[in-house]
This record gives structure tokens, C-alpha cells and sequence, in this order.
């Protein structure tokens, strides 16, 4: 199959080639499941932490006398039963949520989430994204001429640094740039574009072959 490369007036100027892409099945999408499930557990960072009856501060003496008084045996003022006490099975920041995927199958799992992109249209090449000034009228008005900005979200993944349209377009809400080599599956997954330039495309062209 071809991919159309854009100059900045939306037009197209070039074509690449690139094997067919197989249609998405069950098991393609359990894996793209679990490779975003893999994701965000690894940007989990057990933050709430309780402390047990050994943790808290006091309580070492008994507060009364086991026998004699009428009251209910205690053995610290720091049990759970008592205001101010530790806490039983309260939330511990000890807990690992670390998930592991192997890189073939993350690497399967961008290939899919590509794929899906390319077919329906929200792929888009440009021959670059140099701007003459680092204003956010420039990047807007590039971004116009190439796909219905406002109607979602933009991800522009390049192989390498573009200072001058990151800083023009940094102030779009819509909009977000990454590195070919920090692409990953939510970030594909949440945005309804995904931009590169030709050498960002020579990248992830890899993934396919």
C-alpha cells in the first residue's frame, strides 16, 4: 500500500510504500489491552500510606490494669479499636504495581494501534513542520491545511526535535508532541491523530516489516 506525503499546504508531494496491514483480530485486541493496562500500572505510584498499631507513635505502657475495673481488657491506647490508633488493612505504599510486557509484544501492540490509524485516515506524513516564526497562529494554520483542526486531538511524533513548531504550537490544547522513541500505546490510543514527518515515518515503518 502507498502513504501520501503533505507538503504544509495540505497537498500531497510524495508517496511511500508500505507492506499491506491484516485485518485487527480478538487476539490483537487483547494485546493492545494488556499492553495499555501494562502502561498505566507502571505510572501508578502507591502514594496513601497508614500506619499499623506498631507504627504509631505511644502506647508502650498499659493503660490500665488487666483485672479489677470493670472495663474491657487493653493492652495499648494505640490499638485500632481506639481513636488515634493504627489502622488494620488501611493502604500501605509498600504495594508494587510494576506489570511486565515483553518488547515484542509492545512493539506489536503500536504496530496494531498504528495500523488503525492508517486505515481510517487519522495518519497523516508531512515532508517537515519548520516554522518560519515560533507563534501559535504559524502552527494552527499549518495544522488547517492538513486535517479538521478542533475536531480532536493531535499527537506529532518525530524522530527528531523540532524547537520552532513545538514552540508555536505548545499552547493548543488539542496538541502534543513525543519522540518516535517514546511513542507509546496510550498516547496513540487517546489521540484521534497521529502526525509525523518522513524520517518519523522510516521509523515506524520498521515495526511493520
Amino acid at each position: 500500500m502507498q502513504i501520501n506525503i503533505y507538503n504544509q499546504e495540505g497537498k500531497v508531494v510524495a508517496k511511500e510504500e508500505m507492506k499491506e496491514l491484516a485485518e485487527i483480530t480478538t487476539s490483537d485486541k487483547k494485546l493492545v489491552s494488556a499492553a495499555i493496562v501494562a502502561y498505566l500500572s507502571n505510572l501508578r505510584k502507591p502514594i496513601a500510606h497508614t500506619k499499623t498499631k506498631g507504627e504509631v507513635r505511644g502506647g508502650g505502657r498499659k493503660p490500665w490494669r488487666q483485672k479489677g475495673t470493670g472495663r474491657a481488657r487493653a493492652g495499648s491506647i494505640r490499638s485500632p479499636l481506639w481513636r488515634g490508633g493504627g489502622v488494620t488493612f488501611g493502604p500501605r505504599n509498600i504495594i508494587n504495581f510494576e506489570k511486565k510486557i515483553n518488547k515484542k509484544a509492545k512493539g506489536k501492540a503500536l504496530e496494531i494501534l498504528i495500523g488503525d490509524k492508517i486505515k481510517s485516515n487519522h495518519f497523516i506524513v508531512l515532508e517537515n513542520f519548520s516554522v518560519a516564526a515560533a507563534k501559535t497562529k504559524e502552527a494552527i494554520n499549518l495544522l488547517k491545511n492538513i486535517l479538521p483542526v478542533g475536531k480532536g486531538s493531535i499527537l506529532v511524533a518525530l524522530s527528531k526535535r523540532e524547537d520552532s513548531f513545538l514552540r508555536a504550537a505548545k499552547n493548543i490544547p488539542y496538541f502534543e508532541m513525543t519522540p518516535i522513541k517514546s511513542l507509546n500505546v496510550y498516547q496513540i490510543l487517546e489521540a484521534d491523530y497521529l502526525l509525523t514527518d518522513v524520517d518519523g515515518f522510516k521509523e515506524i515503518k520498521k515495526l511493520f516489516d
